[in-house]
């Protein structure tokens, strides 16, 4: 394994490591942020997972009835 291999592998270890703590509210996104060596600001582009979706919600009524026929002019 070249040396740049190595490297990049460390780094994805180092990243799923670091996002697991984050994910798992043990570390700040400041603090995920410093051990990646990354700022803290792109690290804010991923929202932090929250409870589960809630169902869709049903259309408006306007939208799920069919269009008038033509009109008379």
């Amino acid at each position: 394994m070249r040396r740049t291999e190595l490297l990049q592998e460390v780094r994805k270890m180092r990243f799923e490591e670091t996002c697991g703590g984050w994910q798992e509210r043990r570390l700040t996104q400041e603090e995920a942020a410093r051990l990646l060596g990354v700022c803290e600001r792109p690290s804010c582009r991923r929202p932090l997972p929250s409870a589960p979706p809630s169902p869709p919600r049903r259309a408006a009524r306007r939208f799920s009835q069919t269009p008038p026929g033509p009109r008379r002019g």
